[in-house]
């Protein structure tokens, strides 16, 4: 995200931090968007800009009943947000 690269960092942090090290969500693709407990692979990313970095960063669905889908993401993205790099959870 290169308009706000500290939003992309505090985003990997949080994935990393708090997502993958503390709360370790199980993997299910359920439409719940919102809630950590149940994950998927770019759900985990759409939840570690939400929670860790901006929410206004992203689209914000009003019932939470949405799939984030890989190939769509940066769609998900708010204008002037789009991600550009990919970020590295660990080195």
């Amino acid at each position: 995200m290169t308009s706000h690269p500290e939003y992309a960092q505090e985003a990997a942090q949080y994935a990393y931090n708090d997502m993958y090290k503390t709360n370790s969500p199980v993997y299910n693709l359920e439409p719940w968007l919102y809630d950590q407990a149940k994950s998927y692979c770019s759900k985990y990313v759409y939840l570690a800009y939400w929670y860790g970095a901006a929410k206004a960063a992203l689209r914000h669905f009003i019932t939470g009943f949405h799939y984030i889908m890989p190939h769509n993401l940066v769609a998900d993205f708010a204008s002037g947000y789009s991600p550009t790099d990919v970020y590295r959870v660990t080195k």
